[in-house]
């Protein structure tokens, strides 16, 4: 049997390999020469947590509607009958779209948003879905606040930097993206690193 405490633990340390690296990157290097790559990496280690979430939800709800598996509070969910693969899974959402709704043949949901994250879960009718939608939509959250930083770096243009700029309240820039980066919170961790200690705890509920 597998366990989804499991795939909590996998999240939770690559979260923190993740911002292990923003925290190294963070640190400024003496040589100019240097500042690029350093820069470059805190963009990387960003767009990475989000992929690691974006992951972790996936298989969450997939996992849970294959059944066969055991919540991080020992709770067994039981093993569906029939194909369990991931494609019959993914097949079984897409089914639950009708009409205009209907859904391409490879479309998956957007799996990084809260909100369709809790729509795959209940359409499938997963019998942990309170855990899931407990976590997952736990507000307030980072997500919409590190999608718009990860898009920024990712596309730089009009429309991320206008989604980017509620939360500067500053010109939307590269510098001062970084700098909101590296900006201390309340007790002293930088905003990447409530990000990363913020998504372990919303994971943590999940698979309760």
């Amino acid at each position: 049997m597998v366990s989804l405490g499991a795939r909590y633990w996998r999240f939770s340390r690559r979260a923190d390999q993740i911002a292990q690296a923003f925290r190294h990157a963070s640190e400024l290097p003496v040589d100019p020469a240097c500042l690029r790559a350093h820069l470059l990496a805190r963009e990387n280690a960003t767009i990475q947590l989000q992929d690691q979430w974006s992951s972790f939800c996936r298989d969450v709800v997939l996992m849970s509607w294959r059944g066969n598996v055991s919540t991080l509070a020992g709770r067994t969910l039981l093993a569906r009958r029939g194909s369990s693969s991931e494609s019959a899974a993914l097949s079984a959402l897409r089914s639950t779209f009708t009409g205009r709704l209907k859904k391409p043949r490879n479309w998956e949901p957007k799996w990084f948003d809260p909100a369709e994250t809790i729509d795959a879960a209940r359409r499938l009718g997963v019998p942990n879905f309170a855990e899931i939608a407990a976590g997952v939509g736990i507000t307030p959250s980072p997500l919409d606040e590190l999608r718009a930083v990860r898009n920024y770096f990712a596309h730089r243009g009009s429309l991320s930097s206008s989604r980017l700029a509620p939360f500067l309240k500053v010109p939307v820039n590269s510098a001062m993206a970084h700098r909101h980066l590296t900006s201390l919170t309340l007790g002293g961790a930088t905003t990447f690193e409530r990000w990363a200690t913020e998504l372990d705890a919303m994971a943590r509920v999940a698979v309760a």
